[in-house]
């Protein structure tokens, strides 16, 4: 059997239990995976997506190594000016000092959020007259995050040698 702990070793399931507090905590809203199954939220709520979940800042792949990883969050809703309103105050709270320290505690950083800016989509039609949009405003944060590798889980501890019953 092998053993890929040590292959797979970044917790993505934590990172955004951690990106969902902080939505909850200082929006009051919920973060869902974009496109996921069930039933949508209720409106105003935000959702995040991977743009990119891995990019390596050195060519020095190690156990223990730091990568970036892009994520896009976007709120939605169906009145414009609460989600442009929403995303900024979002992309704000990721740009403060106290959630900084937050992700620190966590070996996660903050390197980039672009603007935030709108995200309409196409919805379908209410009527023969009307085209429903779902408003949407959002921004792209990229994070640096440290992989750790647990190498004393995945080869073992040497306790012990018994060089007695060694063969010749």
């Amino acid at each position: 059997m092998v053993n890929n702990s040590f292959v797979n070793t970044f917790d993505y399931v934590s990172l955004i239990k951690t990106l969902r507090g902080i939505v909850k905590q200082f929006t009051g809203y919920q973060l869902i995976e974009r496109e996921s199954a069930g039933s949508p939220e209720h409106y105003p709520f935000f959702s995040y997506s991977f743009l990119n979940d891995h990019i390596d800042v050195t060519s020095d792949r190690t156990a223990d190594g730091t990568f970036e990883l892009v994520l896009s969050i976007t709120c939605l809703d169906d009145d414009s000016l609460r989600v442009k309103t929403e995303a900024n105050r979002l992309r704000a709270v990721f740009e403060s000092y106290q959630v900084h320290e937050l992700l620190a505690k966590r070996a996660v950083s903050v390197v980039d959020i672009t603007s935030s800016g709108s995200r309409n989509a196409f919805k379908g039609l209410d009527d023969y007259y009307s085209i429903n949009y779902e408003r949407r405003a959002g921004f792209d944060m990229r994070l640096r995050v440290e992989e750790h590798a647990d190498e004393e889980d995945v080869l073992g501890v040497i306790e012990t040698i018994d060089l007695e019953n060694q063969e010749d």
